[in-house]
């Protein structure tokens, strides 16, 4: 397993990371997040792969579908232009989009 990539938010109460690892055999990409004592990041990294949760891409999909909600383009009813944008649906049943171009999930 190899690191890909980590993202790190502190305040005054603690650290919060994120870590995006990649499996050896599979090549599948996994997050996991955790919190670290905000030191070292190479032990904080090690423990988030060990201890963290891993972040789901359900997670991901409510958390950015709060930050940009759906706005249907166009006439009503029309729909989306390009179905390959829908990358799943929020709680509601409302599509999310793919708002990165380039980007494939």
């Amino acid at each position: 397993m190899k690191v890909v990539d980590s993202l790190w938010f502190t305040n005054t109460k603690g650290t919060v990371g994120i870590v995006i690892i990649e499996e050896d055999v599979t090549r599948d990409r996994k997050a996991y997040i955790g919190v670290g004592n905000g030191h070292n990041e190479a032990v904080d990294t090690q423990s988030i792969i060990d201890w963290g949760t891993l972040l789901s891409i359900s997670a991901l999909g409510r958390i950015t579908s709060q930050l940009f909600p759906y706005k249907p383009r166009g006439k009503e009813g029309e729909g989306l232009k390009r179905q390959k944008d829908v990358i799943g649906t929020n709680l509601d049943g409302d599509p999310l989009i793919n708002r990165t171009p380039g980007i494939q999930v």
